[in-house]
């Protein structure tokens, strides 16, 4: 068990832990997963880990806060040797994936409003920190979120049509941001050197396309079923998709459309990369939205390419620490198309 993590659910620190994952996460909210021996006689554990409790966690690093949550569910499971619990939480902003608006909310229609000023309304009513991360861009014709519609998914829409990308911060919070295409490297890996110890490539065709096209299908300011497509050069056989952009306009449609071909590329070409460490070649924990370099002929990456960080998985037990990293093109959330492949 690392000293350098420290775990305080209830604002008590977990003495004895088995194992822990911390999930951060570029395009959504980050989770984490506490596994411990459990004693029915020990009144504290039966506080902190109570079912349905939605209990604060924090998880330090070397000193460092890396997550704020709320406990979700508890599984037990008990054999001769010993009972183990495993605890699971999502970021304090994972509350919205669930919820809907509350009935008594005068806060479902958002009209000429920009996209910041709708998510600082949200993020007021659910006492969350929110960081902008990116130009806001032009007001909303006409925005509205159904009653019965979560209120994360409405977010992911008018997000998705502003080309922006949601997730959570370490206290919690809302995190909105633009895909980067190149930045400083946090680790440069090769095939058959330390500290590289695996990489598993997770190919999708199925959702790799030569087009795709974001429309509307109503009145947008400035047209009607306005539209716009976006190519993809990477690929000469025929396979279109299209995609209906709710309460958009004419001019965020082109946003739209290229961020559906961006997340065509991390959907369909991605990496599991895993290291030994929590910490990059910077000594800073992993983090998403930064870069790697890898070669790995063996995966088919024949010369050093970079690769995005969407997903850092932090996982630890009594006897190490990984980090597993999940790794799409570099351009995938920057709405451009990649000049190369990996197997070019």
């Amino acid at each position: 068990m690392s000293n350098k993590i420290v775990i305080k659910v209830k604002g008590v620190e977990l003495q004895t832990w088995l194992s822990v994952r911390l999930q951060r996460n570029f395009d959504s909210v980050d989770t984490l997963s506490i596994s411990y021996p459990f004693d029915p006689n020990n009144e504290t554990l039966k506080e902190v880990f109570k079912p349905c409790s939605f209990n604060e966690c924090r998880v330090f690093y070397d000193g460092k806060l890396l997550f704020v949550g709320v406990l979700l569910d508890v599984r037990t499971r008990f054999d001769p040797d010993q009972v183990v619990e495993e605890a699971s939480f999502y970021a304090l902003s994972g509350n919205l994936i669930d919820c809907n608006f509350p009935a008594s909310s005068t806060k479902l229609q958002f009209d000429n409003q920009t996209i910041k000023t709708i998510f600082t309304q949200i993020a007021d009513q659910f006492n969350l920190n929110l960081t902008f991360a990116a130009e806001a861009g032009g007001s909303f014709d006409k925005v509205a979120c159904r009653p019965d519609q979560k209120i994360f998914d409405f977010m992911i829409d008018l997000a998705k049509q502003r080309g922006l990308i949601l997730s959570s911060l370490a206290n919690g919070g809302i995190l909105v941001r633009k895909g980067k295409e190149n930045g400083t490297l946090v680790a440069k890996l090769e095939e058959g050197l330390p500290p590289l110890i695996s990489v598993t490539n997770n190919p999708n065709s199925r959702n790799y396309f030569s087009e795709v096209t974001a429309c509307t299908t109503g009145r947008s300011k400035d047209n009607i079923n306005a539209k716009y497509t976006s190519n993809n050069s990477k690929l000469d056989f025929l396979r279109p998709m299209i995609k209906v952009a709710k309460d958009t306009d004419t001019g965020s449609i082109k946003n739209a459309s290229e961020g559906l071909l961006g997340r065509m590329f991390a959907s369909s070409i991605n990496y599991t990369i895993v290291v030994p460490s929590w910490e990059n070649s910077l000594n800073k924990v992993f983090e998403t939205n930064t870069f790697i370099q890898i070669k790995a002929p063996s995966v088919r990456i024949y010369q050093p390419y970079t690769l995005m960080i969407k997903q850092a998985e932090l996982i630890a037990d009594n006897n190490q620490e990984l980090t597993s990293l999940t790794c799409v093109l570099p351009s995938s959330y920057s709405n451009k198309i990649p000049e190369t492949l990996p197997w070019d």
